[in-house]
């Protein structure tokens, strides 16, 4: 990700907008979509009150998480430049920042420039599906809250079959019926839990992080 100092990640799709440019122009095309994208900041900072905005990226090398962050910039459409376009890909750029569309996948990417960044050494798992079956089958109970961890229940983010549903718990904010906040979520206790550690309260409490 920190390859020579610079890389491409997305930061947005378009799927839902597909219809408002594919017939475009190579011009009007790049046109719109950096109106498209203009617009979701503004609604986002609008819908969460948010006075300012920065991309937050993670990127791992050696044992070590290296995060960057860096302020969130809207497109600048009267400094618009079309730099080429290619195998699908439309590479363009402003005053401020380069992107590159993907058509196939309606996806934006920018050009991120990582100049400095802070560094946190981190233990990387050799095999991190082993550890989350160990923790779905609940050994992890067995092993270690009588002992170190007395009194801490581990409660998974996925449901009983190991995935996560669409529309409930941490996908909640995208389930049927009345009108759902975009971040709204919650974890379960699943039945399991309940049974191995009958002290612990079931009520379970929703909140909008």
């Amino acid at each position: 990700m920190f390859r020579n100092g610079e890389t491409f990640q997305k930061v947005a799709e378009f799927n839902s907008g597909r219809k408002l440019y594919e017939s475009l122009e190579l011009k009007a095309k790049v046109l719109e979509i950096s109106e498209l994208r203009n617009k979701r900041i503004d609604f986002t900072a609008k819908d969460q009150d948010l006075d300012d905005y920065i991309y937050h990226c993670v990127g791992r090398s050696d044992g070590k998480f290296l995060l960057f962050e860096e302020h969130m910039d809207k497109v600048d459409i009267q400094t618009l430049k079309i730099i080429n376009e290619k195998r699908g890909n439309i590479h363009f750029k402003d005053c401020k920042n380069e992107y590159r569309f993907n058509n196939s996948k309606s996806t934006l990417f920018k050009k991120f420039h990582f100049d400095s960044f802070k560094d946190i050494e981190v233990e990387i798992l050799e095999n991190p599906l082993e550890m989350i079956s160990t923790i779905q089958n609940q050994d992890i109970f067995k092993n270690t809250v009588k002992t170190k961890y007395l009194g801490t229940i581990y409660l998974p983010l996925y449901g009983s079959k190991g995935t996560v549903e669409l529309k409930s718990s941490l996908n909640q904010w995208n389930a049927s019926g009345r009108k759902r906040k975009s971040n709204e979520a919650y974890i379960p206790v699943q039945a399991s839990i309940r049974k191995r550690t009958r002290s612990f309260s079931q009520t379970r409490t929703l909140n909008s992080i």
